[in-house]
């Protein structure tokens, strides 16, 4: 926010903390009133612009999606993009603390509470949705990265691992040579295992100022192999009446897929969970700063 904006933010914030709010307005207040909803009407004409364009270019890493709505490219990709993508949303992120600082004149003038909640819903919207998305992309990629770093590690510590055998190797003879003991060269076979197996560098930085933490849930997925395992300890039982599985499913298990027992348990297992029926996601929660 420029100088010249946050001296008209607290221009219109200092008149509605002077106002009481009465039932009959006097006519001091009518005109303070006016004087407010024009300084408003102003400060509006120059922030919807600037939220239309970040809206606008947030709407740009939407992936592309099929007619049956599976993905089919993703935009954020590189470094570049996620780079880009990161900054985005921390701008948007400063953009929703001006915008929440706005609401306390609906909050304080209601004479101007139902046009002023419009106006902060117009603003506010796109920033909600825009950093939703945003969120969903960068989590999005941040997983599919996690990966190929887990592939990364997994063949950097197989080669370390073997480079270090061939080193001990090479120095269990050489010991051998010079007439060390066979527990001696043994040891030195078995000091491989402990060399240093270097870590792969990361295949994209991360950006600074944005964290996540984990959310773990459970989705029931077949409600029946689920009753199954639970009664039985075998997933594959055959109920001889299914048609009244539906009397024990609760509702909010059958409206949403969740189960608070059900993601508590997964919460504490994570991806070691194995309950048939149930599948398992880490819905990641984003916290970013703002400038």
């Amino acid at each position: 926010m420029t100088s010249q904006q946050e001296e008209n933010l607290s221009d219109m914030i200092a008149a509605v903390e002077t106002i009481t709010v009465v039932t009959d307005p006097a006519p001091g207040h009518i005109e303070v009133g006016a004087r407010l909803a024009m300084m408003w009407r102003a400060f509006a004409a120059k922030l919807m612009p600037r939220i239309t364009t970040l809206a606008t270019e947030a709407k740009q890493f939407e992936p592309e999606r099929s007619a049956s709505g599976k993905i089919i490219r993703y935009k954020i990709t590189d470094q570049q993009s996620y780079d880009r993508a990161a900054d985005l949303l921390t701008s948007i992120k400063g953009e929703r603390l001006d915008v929440n600082r706005l609401k306390a004149i609906p909050n304080k003038f209601h004479k101007l509470k139902t046009e002023n909640l419009e106006q902060w819903n117009a603003f506010n919207d796109p920033l909600e949705e825009s950093e939703a998305l945003l969120k969903r992309e960068l989590n999005a990629f941040e997983y599919r990265i996690e990966q190929q770093e887990a592939a990364d590690r997994a063949a950097a510590e197989a080669r370390a691992r073997e480079e270090n055998q061939r080193k001990a190797d090479k120095l269990a003879a050489e010991a051998k040579k010079a007439g060390a003991t066979h527990a001696e060269v043994a040891e030195i076979k078995e000091s491989a295992a402990f060399m240093p197996v270097p870590a792969p560098p990361a295949r994209v930085e991360r950006a600074a100022g944005q964290s996540t933490s984990d959310n773990w849930k459970g989705d029931v997925q077949d409600f029946q192999k689920l009753v199954c395992y639970i009664v039985t300890g075998n997933a594959d039982y055959k109920i001889k009446h299914p048609e009244f599985l539906g009397l024990l499913e609760p509702k909010k298990l059958a409206a949403d897929g969740g189960h608070p027992a059900i993601n508590q348990q997964v919460k504490a297992t994570k991806d070691k969970t194995n309950i048939p029926g149930i599948k398992v996601t880490n819905d990641k929660t984003r916290r970013a700063s703002s400038f």
